[in-house]
């Protein structure tokens, strides 16, 4: 398997892109605001269950 090196800007970049930009999919909230917002949801919701 052959290792891939990135460069600090890269690393930067790929996190940035997949952590903290909105995404179209999560209807434009950063992955970290839609798993905020969903494990409340999914704690509210088994504490009804």
């Amino acid at each position: 398997m052959k290792k891939t090196r990135y460069t600090e800007s890269q690393i930067i970049w790929i996190k940035e892109y997949n952590e903290e930009r909105p995404h179209d999919s999560l209807g434009d909230l950063t992955p970290r605001e839609y798993l905020m917002a969903n494990s409340k949801r999914e704690n509210s919701k088994s504490a009804w269950s």
